[in-house]
């Protein structure tokens, strides 16, 4: 049986309201039952709730009984905020998805309602959330969802919500407990007056607000280098490229309504106006998300301000640039470089080193310059961000980085030497392979080694059977499969070549019986006006120079052919 969508269920409430009244409705059970109008009509129901939305009508009647005192309250809470509502019909969406949250098929419905519930910032959502903290409590997910709610909170409100969540017996009253101090202590007192909507936050609920929203951009953007080691050019490399620029991942996180006053807020943590300049402790990945949407809502200019302050420390002009970029512009190249120059901050040095990939011709030079840098990791940042410009000066740089015994695997190296696909840079690549497969070097990067060898080349990959150890096999196999095409190529080579030098030969003589013909046509042609020869003589003349004209056509088209192929063989090596 299908459950009812909730626009279903939303234009039959709607068609139902237009039928009957509320207030009849609860007259005729009132007379028709032995309960008391009282209990049917709830103190949320007031004189003018009739010409409300039938929807909002059918969700003033109570659910919670009236002995469940602490729940009760909430849900009272909640309806009271409900028909004061923006946006009811999205509040109650998110109330039927947490309602209709369990254990199995749909318990990811907690996480769209919070969704909803951050993205119209209804006061309603707070003890609504609050009576779900209790609710949830029973659910196999509470670990996950009573935090969500707590975030959620103070998210909305600006007022610091910790999760109230602690593993243990008896979680339900706990939870309970936990909830009924926050309802005393904070939410009866400042239900009344509480504002959410965002530009009526005061600076301290903005704070707060900052502040849970970088912890949750940064937990949910996953700035964790996929397991690489902090200050790695692999942890930089895949938070740069599949976090800050590619944001699938970043952008799992739904962001929130955003205020202009935040650029400077969220930027604080990183040292943004300090006195004392510095660059921050670890880099604020979870800023760049943030200030690419304001960026991207009209809010450019304080954010380029800042990126050209050069009185800001470099995490937190980075961070701008960053932000411009990924919001359209064009990477400030040569602000990167500037900080470059006197950044000592190895972390900051590879985010900014793999971010001039994207820094065009003016970083390539840079980048070649730092491809000899002492250090292996800076070194490595500088040779990943240079995959798509591949000039050929990088390859004698390739191959003193790689001729290194490497503790770990190179494998950022590898993958980027892989990818030029030219026959130095796969011959390259053999020598490495040779070396290891011998016991030269780097013997224990065998396979990874191959695996590069084999990308570089297009060689197909061998199959081996489960719990199976060819890597040797392969790699001899690869070797020799690699000096095949490359005396194959050799042979073609030479033979294209020598196609296309008698080609040019041949050219070269048809052009001068060309001119030579041309000449003697012209020639006959004045001595047939003279009537020394006649009409005949100087249309042989004519025939033999049209069919050199077109013999000349012939030549250079298989000149040109042959010339291209040549071409592309090179360019294939």
């Amino acid at each position: 049986m299908m459950v009812p969508t909730f626009k279903q269920q939303f234009e039959a409430s709607q068609k139902k309201s237009a039928r009957f009244s509320i207030r009849f409705v609860a007259f005729v059970l009132a007379f028709s039952s032995s309960l008391s109008p009282a209990l049917l009509l709830p103190n949320c129901l007031q004189e003018d709730d009739e010409k409300l939305p039938g929807i909002i009508q059918q969700r003033l009647r109570l659910k919670t009984p009236a002995k469940d005192k602490l729940l009760h309250r909430l849900e009272k809470d909640y309806v009271k905020l409900l028909k004061q509502s923006r946006d009811p019909k999205a509040l109650l969406e998110a109330e039927y998805l947490l309602e209709t949250t369990n254990d199995n098929t749909h318990w990811t419905n907690y996480s769209k309602a919070t969704q909803i519930l951050r993205r119209t910032r209804d006061k309603a959502a707070i003890p609504l959330l609050l009576w779900y903290i209790v609710e949830h409590s029973k659910r196999s997910s509470c670990h996950v969802m009573i935090p969500e709610y707590a975030r959620t909170i103070s998210l909305i409100s600006g007022h610091q919500v910790d999760s109230p969540y602690v593993a243990g017996p008896n979680l339900e009253n706990r939870m309970r407990s936990k909830v009924d101090v926050i309802v005393k202590q904070w939410w009866s007192k400042e239900m009344g007056r509480l504002e959410t909507a965002i530009e009526e936050l005061t600076d301290a609920q903005l704070r707060v607000i900052v502040s849970n929203l970088l912890k949750d951009v940064r937990r949910n953007g996953d700035f964790n280098g996929s397991g690489g080691k902090p200050n790695s050019a692999y942890f930089a490399y895949h938070n740069v490229y599949y976090r800050i620029i590619n944001s699938s991942s970043s952008d799992r996180y739904e962001l929130p309504e955003l205020h202009p006053v935040m650029i400077t807020l969220v930027l604080e943590p990183s040292g943004y106006g300090q006195a004392v300049k510095g660059t921050a402790k670890r880099f604020p990945y979870e800023v760049i998300p943030i200030l690419s949407k304001l960026a991207e809502n009209g809010h450019r200019k304080k954010i380029e301000a800042i990126a050209d302050d050069r009185e800001q420390n470099s995490s937190v002009r980075m961070v701008c640039v960053y932000s411009l970029f990924r919001a359209g512009e064009v990477l400030r190249t040569e602000h990167l470089i500037e900080m470059l120059k006197e950044e000592t901050n190895l972390e900051n040095r590879l985010i900014n080193l793999l971010s001039l990939r994207w820094g065009g011709e003016k970083a390539v030079p840079v980048l070649l310059s730092y491809m000899e840098d002492p250090n292996i990791e800076i070194a490595t940042a500088a040779a990943c961000a240079l995959m798509d410009a591949q000039p050929d000066e990088a390859l004698p740089k390739f191959r003193k980085l790689l001729d290194r015994n490497h503790y770990h695997a190179p494998i950022l190296l590898l993958s980027s030497l892989s990818s030029y696909k030219t026959a130095t840079s796969r011959a390259i690549l053999a020598d490495l392979l040779e070396k290891s497969l011998d016991g030269t070097s780097n013997k224990q990067h065998l396979g990874r080694i191959l695996s590069a060898f084999m990308d570089a080349c297009d060689l197909p990959r061998p199959r081996s059977k489960q719990g199976e150890d060819r890597t040797e096999e392969h790699a001899r196999l690869a070797l020799s499969q690699y000096q095949q095409r490359v005396s194959e190529m050799e042979v073609l080579m030479r033979n294209l070549s020598a196609t296309v030098d008698s080609a040019r030969t041949q050219l070269k003589i048809a052009r001068e019986i060309e001119v030579l013909r041309r000449k003697e046509y012209k020639r006959l042609l004045i001595l047939q006006g003279d009537n020394i020869v006649t009409a005949e003589q100087t249309r042989v003349s004519a025939d033999r120079l049209e069919t050199i004209v077109a013999e000349v056509k012939t030549i250079r088209s298989q000149l040109e052919q042959a010339e291209a192929r040549l071409a592309a063989l090179k360019n294939a090596e």
